[in-house]
C-alpha cells in the first residue's frame, strides 16, 4: 500500500478516458503500468538508460510508444515522474521527462523525435 492505496488493484476497476485525449503527452498523468498493456517489445535504450516500448493496452489493439512505470521507479532521476492512480495503477506525467507517448505508426515515420515533449517540466524544478 501506498498513500492508502492498493498497488493492486483488480483489472475489473479500470476507469479509463478514451485513448484519444491520452496521446500527445496532456498535462493529465498517461497510464503507464505494465499490468495494463500487452504486446511490449522494447524499442530503444536511450544514452541515459531510460527505455523507449511499443505496446497495446489490454483493452485496445492500438500499438503505442513510451515509457514502463515500473522502469522509471527503479531510478532516482526518473521516479518523481511517476503517481499511483486511484485504481491503484501507476502513470507517468512524460511531460517531467521530456517525452511524450505516441502512436507507433507515428514512431515509425519520424522516429525519437515522435516521443520529444515540446515543453517540460523538469523533475528537478
Amino acid at each position: 500500500m501506498r498513500n492508502g492505496v492498493s498497488l493492486l488493484a483488480p483489472y475489473g476497476s479500470f476507469k479509463f478516458k478514451a485513448l484519444a485525449t491520452k496521446v500527445g503527452g496532456g498535462k493529465e498523468p498517461q497510464e503507464s503500468d505494465a499490468r495494463c498493456k500487452k504486446e511490449i517489445q522494447l524499442l530503444l535504450t536511450l544514452a541515459d538508460g531510460m527505455k523507449i516500448y511499443s505496446f497495446q493496452y489490454i483493452w485496445s489493439n492500438e500499438t503505442f510508444v513510451g515509457v514502463m512505470a515500473q522502469d522509471l521507479l527503479a531510478h532516482s532521476e526518473w521516479k518523481d515522474a511517476v503517481s499511483i492512480r486511484a485504481d491503484g495503477f501507476y502513470a507517468v506525467d512524460y511531460s517531467r521527462l521530456g517525452l511524450r507517448m505516441t502512436t507507433l505508426e507515428l514512431w515509425n515515420e519520424t522516429g525519437m523525435d515522435s516521443v520529444k515533449a515540446v515543453s517540460t517540466t523538469p523533475l528537478n524544478a
